[in-house]
């Protein structure tokens, strides 16, 4: 699942690129939560346990927030 987020963070930083034109804070919330995916994944494969499934919980949810971050961009007519 890491290569796949790293590609997901290579198909989507092209779209916060665009979003950056009009809305800077937006684009920098999704930057932010697109690159901190792959960086719980990674923690949280070295990790057991409690401490491992929470890793990997808090990348879904920066999955989420990235997804979040490009439908309001959408909505908003940047992308």
């Amino acid at each position: 699942i890491y290569d796949d987020v790293l590609d997901l963070v290579r198909q989507t930083k092209p779209v916060l690129d665009r979003v950056s034109r009009h809305d800077a804070d937006l684009a920098r919330q999704g930057r932010r939560a697109m690159t901190s995916a792959p960086l719980n994944i990674a923690e949280g494969a070295q990790q057991r346990g409690e401490l491992g499934r929470a890793r990997f919980e808090n990348a879904m949810g920066s999955a989420d927030e990235t997804r979040a971050v490009l439908q309001t961009a959408a909505a908003a007519g940047y992308i």
